[in-house]
């Protein structure tokens, strides 16, 4: 690509093609997923007997330090909102979202909207581009 644009300088303006070989086949997707979802977890056994009473309370200082290192311009889950939304608002929203991870915490519950997430797969160009792995 270099030795033609050496002659050729103006090959460095036509649009590339795109790296993207061809789609990957939902049914692979869903194996794969499958896979990597359903695998068992070792839990020890101290894990097992301990109550969600005994777990120490998140404070509003930890949502503070946490929302403090959120970065800027990255893509929004599918509620739409972008860390720079949380970052301008901290003291209205920390009291709510301090609320809101004890409550998890205490009833050992996440609510199933925030297990939600887009998901979007980017090919590297490395590999075979029809194997999610």
């Amino acid at each position: 690509m270099v030795e033609e644009e050496k002659e050729n300088p103006l090959i460095a303006l036509r649009p590339r093609q795109s790296q993207t070989l061809g789609k990957i086949e939902m049914p692979v997707w869903e194996d794969y997923f499958t896979n990597i979802l359903n695998q068992q977890r070792i839990v020890e056994a101290h894990e097992t007997t301990r109550q969600y009473e005994d777990i120490r309370r998140i404070t509003a200082e930890e949502i503070r330090n946490t929302i403090s290192t959120l970065k800027n311009q990255k893509a929004t889950g599918p509620d739409g909102i972008f860390d720079e939304h949380i970052k301008v608002a901290p003291e209205v929203l920390i009291p709510s979202i301090t609320d809101m991870m004890n409550l998890c915490l205490h009833t050992g519950r996440i609510p199933e909207r925030w297990r939600t997430s887009i998901v979007r797969m980017l090919y590297k160009g490395k590999r075979e581009p029809h194997d999610p792995n």
